[in-house]
């Protein structure tokens, strides 16, 4: 029955935090529209009557139809002799109905009635399912004075009910866009922290974000949006990941060239994720916000800013290692397993390479040696691999 799958489905509740509307209305919403019933409740559409109150009326019985059709008869014989005219005819026969001449008229009456009523069934069907849904997601106390009023002023319906809870526990729209940009933001500040798992975060900003897109906010759409988005997940969760792709954003928006959407660079952001999960990766900047977990690296990237010989003059530093830098990797070794989507021209191939001979990098030289990147004692690539550029 519906009433049952209502009542299963009622985990979320209203309560006096008037945050806890939007929510509460929004799977009401989801409840209603899945069977159809939405028109019947929505609080901000034209006003619908208290489904029970509608039911239709029985047809009239085959008594009730001869009644009617012999004062047909009667009339017909009255207006006969009340006519003085020269034209009158002669005098109507007077009969009296029978049951043979309503039974045409009976069946189809009844025939229609079933049919409404079939569907006034259904739908006040559903509509008591939502009924019992508002009853058990919303407490007593806030719900028995106001469907107290309703019944006074002879005004009670789902409908009314909802828009007195709207207007006693609702926040303003002004208000609600805040909290649901203050939220969104609030969002990002904790991949900026590394405080939760970078799935468990993931999931949340997307539930913040389509929040956002609901909400259909002006200034929350664009390329500073994306930017916002990979500049967070580049504190922490992604260093590296979100660093390439913002370069990658930079440099197309800079030329006018169309950027992949903000769900795109999320579903990716995902798919990175999982791979680095099921790979059991040790590259420690990838894991930098597992906070202790078991499956986390023993050693955490540095907090500040690192010179890397990946990097051009004018732009950023990274917060990773330049040990476990992808282009360095890809620039000596000609692959990076771990980021494959990171990319390299052979000019910039042959200058980072060039870099490494810079004093400054003379400690990662060695430990590029050590890791079989560098040859021993050379800041020559180890491996000539297909393609390979020489400095």
């Amino acid at each position: 029955m519906a009433s049952d799958a209502f009542a299963s489905a009622t985990s979320i509740q209203l309560s006096t935090d008037k945050h806890s509307f939007p929510p509460w209305l929004a799977e009401l919403k989801a409840q209603a529209i899945t069977v159809g019933a939405w028109s019947q409740i929505d609080p901000d559409g034209p006003d619908a009557p208290h489904t029970a109150s509608v039911e239709p009326k029985l047809p009239m019985s085959i008594d009730e139809l001869i009644e009617v059709e012999n004062k047909v008869r009667r009339q017909v014989l009255e207006d006969w002799a009340a006519d003085v005219s020269e034209q009158k005819g002669p005098r109507p026969i007077q009969t009296v109905a029978r049951f043979v001449d309503v039974k045409e008229e009976h069946t189809y009456r009844l025939r229609e009635y079933q049919v409404q009523h079939s569907r006034w069934s259904t739908s006040n069907t559903r509509y008591q399912a939502l009924w019992t849904w508002v009853r058990q997601t919303v407490p007593l106390m806030m719900r028995e004075p106001l469907q107290e009023q309703l019944i006074l002023s002879g005004k009670l319906s789902l409908q009314n009910l909802i828009r007195a809870l709207q207007l006693r526990y609702a926040l303003t729209e002004e208000a609600t866009q805040e909290h649901v940009r203050n939220q969104y933001f609030k969002v990002l500040a904790v991949a900026k922290l590394g405080s939760v798992a970078p799935l468990e975060w993931l999931s949340n900003w997307f539930l913040a974000y389509s929040r956002v897109e609901a909400k259909q906010l002006p200034e929350l759409k664009g390329f500073q949006l994306k930017k916002d988005f990979l500049e967070a997940v580049e504190e922490k969760l992604a260093p590296e990941w979100a660093s390439e792709q913002l370069r990658k954003a930079n440099e197309a928006n800079t030329m006018g060239e169309q950027t992949r959407s903000l769900e795109e660079y999320a579903r990716i952001l995902q798919a990175h994720f999982y791979r680095v999960i099921d790979s059991k990766t040790s590259v420690s900047s990838v894991y930098a916000t597992l906070g202790g977990r078991p499956d986390a690296p023993s050693t955490t990237p540095p907090t500040a800013p690192q010179p890397c010989p990946c990097l051009e003059v004018g732009e950023r530093l990274h917060r990773w290692p330049p040990a476990v830098c992808s282009r360095v990797e890809l620039a000596l070794t000609g692959k990076s397993p771990s980021h494959p989507s990171t990319e390299l021209t052979d000019a910039q191939k042959v200058a980072l390479q060039q870099r490494l001979k810079l004093p400054e990098f003379a400690k990662l030289v060695e430990k590029l040696q050590k890791k079989g990147w560098l040859a021993v004692g050379s800041t020559t690539p180890a491996i000539m691999y297909p393609g390979h550029v020489n400095a």
